[in-house]
């Protein structure tokens, strides 16, 4: 289970590396954002 972890989270850091460096970051963030909220929502 604490592989599965470390993975996920390796996985989502790089993918907000990768849309951080885009162009829209500011859109990014928002939508990384509002996700991160409906997730603690969810849990």
């Amino acid at each position: 289970m604490h592989a599965a972890s470390r993975e996920a989270l390796a996985k989502v850091s790089s993918d907000l590396d990768a849309a951080l460096a885009a162009d829209n970051t500011m859109a990014v963030a928002a939508q990384a954002g509002t996700e991160l909220f409906d997730v603690v929502d969810i849990l």
